[in-house]
């Protein structure tokens, strides 16, 4: 198995002997960066690969916090400075950088009329 151009096979859970776990693995690699998601108060270390969406890593911090029953699409990820980022976007054009902190919060507040 060989790694794609811009597909961090560590962080999507692939090396070239097989599955692993991402997070239990402590190679450096330079496609990847830690990163601190602040969900519900609670600092969630995520692996991050700087070429995949930033949703890609949103889904794992909330997996990882145990918050699964709300879609990720009902979340909004801000940086320390209170901005707004696209989930959409590449955490590398957003400038995203090694143990960086970014929070997780709820778009919608219980029985909202405009959640999606």
């Amino acid at each position: 198995m060989t790694e794609s151009p811009g597909v961090c096979l560590t962080c999507t859970g692939l090396d070239a002997r097989g599955v692993t776990d991402p997070e239990e693995r402590s190679d450096a690699h330079t496609l990847c960066v830690s990163v601190k998601f602040v969900v519900n108060g609670e600092e969630i270390p995520v692996k991050t690969d700087l070429f995949l969406t930033l949703r890609f890593s949103c889904e794992k911090a909330l997996r990882k916090s145990g918050n699964v029953y709300r879609p990720v699409d009902h979340w909004a990820v801000r940086n320390e400075s209170g901005s707004l980022l696209s989930m959409d976007a590449m955490p590398e054009m957003l400038g995203i950088q090694a143990g960086e902190r970014l929070f997780l919060s709820l778009r919608f507040a219980a029985g909202d009329c405009d959640a999606p």
